[in-house]
């Protein structure tokens, strides 16, 4: 199969791909999973509310050099619960994520997380350092890095979220709740091309996301603990990564994380929250330098 992309400026890129590769049983879900590229294993993880569909013009861009591995977290899109879901922790995601490494091989992997994504690979890189070779969490969610009283205010806005959410049944509503209340949009980014517009299937199968990370998965991932102790023991592999117009909040998160970790300091990628959607050329390049 060969899937055409569109960079913003209309050029064509063709992308070789085996995708969809399949379904990966796993404890309560059947994860859907594209594999796509030659080269050394590449894993990425989507952000809360997203797919693996979030990474397809970021993987135009890097099939050439790296074997990419993308899925739909459990609950999300395709990949569908076999058992009734309460919470979902991060502790979950990240045994997914390391029984998806194991069935594709090629290990150890290089990975990139976006926002709850990247919660789940800090996760990931705790429990299984040994599947993984560079860690790129960008903008991870990890309230606790705000310091406590920034955190408690954030936890405090999801839990009114998924209150919104569980009695009116209204994502709409429950997300404004929860990103008006958060309050650290990215930096108006001059000359930035617009997102590309989604097919009504993505429209659908993003909005069911929405429904599923307020019911399921926004207490876990605003009151993740995260294990520094463990990080701090494998810090060589961890390259943290923030948008250049990311919101001051954020940014200011992901400095105290390198600090806490006793990484170097987090690199600059171009965009903002989803610079990865809307400069995936540029991203990509920034990303081959950094896995290199």
């Amino acid at each position: 199969m060969c899937l055409v992309l569109t960079t913003p400026g209309g050029n064509a890129i063709a992308e070789t791909t085996v995708a969809p590769s399949g379904y990966l049983a796993v404890p309560g879900a059947r994860l859907y999973y594209e594999v796509a590229g030659t080269g050394p294993t590449l894993l990425m993880i989507h952000a809360g509310t997203g797919e693996a569909d979030d990474w397809h013009r970021l993987r135009a861009h890097l099939t050439r050099s790296f074997r990419v591995v993308t899925y739909d977290r459990r609950g999300s899109s395709r990949s569908r619960l076999t058992k009734p879901a309460g919470w979902i922790t991060i502790r979950r995601h990240a045994e997914d994520a390391a029984a998806l490494l194991k069935h594709v091989g090629g290990g150890p992997a290089h990975a990139l997380g976006s926002s709850g994504g990247g919660t789940v690979l800090l996760e990931l890189t705790a429990r299984h350092p040994e599947l993984l070779k560079t860690v790129v969490p960008h903008e991870p969610a990890v309230c606790e890095m705000g310091g406590a009283k920034e955190c408690a205010r954030v936890r405090k806005v999801g839990k009114a979220a998924n209150a919104v959410y569980r009695i009116t049944r209204n994502s709409d509503l429950a997300m404004l709740t929860f990103i008006a209340g958060t309050n650290d949009d990215d930096e108006v980014e001059p000359g930035a091309p617009p997102a590309p517009p989604l097919t009504p299937e993505r429209a659908a199968r993003l909005k069911k996301n929405d429904g599923f990370f307020l019911g399921h998965e926004i207490r876990e991932i605003l009151g993740y603990h995260i294990p520094l102790a463990k990080l701090r023991a494998v810090n060589s592999k961890i390259v943290p990564i923030h948008g250049k117009y990311a919101g001051k909040g954020m940014k200011r998160e992901v400095h105290a994380l390198t600090q806490a970790l006793g990484t170097k300091p987090p690199l600059t990628f171009p965009g903002g929250h989803t610079g990865y959607i809307i400069h995936p050329e540029k991203f990509a390049t920034e990303l081959h330098k950094t896995l290199h």
